[in-house]
């Protein structure tokens, strides 16, 4: 996840994305995970699945912070 917040702050979102999916492969319930890759997304342009990932981190971690 580290890795992929790196990208994502380069400005390399898709590497950032796939960063990302591999963390939540790895630890499906790591809402840190979802609301970066939301964020990541929602910077790429995609704004239905940047919601989603954020709407699903909150629904895990309601004090989580966007």
């Amino acid at each position: 996840m580290n890795r992929g917040f790196v990208y994502a702050t380069k400005g390399n979102y898709e590497r950032a994305i796939e960063d990302f999916n591999r963390a939540i492969t790895l630890a499906p319930n790591s809402a840190d995970a979802l609301l970066n890759r939301g964020i990541t997304k929602l910077k790429k342009g995609d704004y239905i699945g940047g919601r989603a990932d954020i709407a699903q981190a909150k629904l895990m971690k309601p004090d989580i912070d966007e």
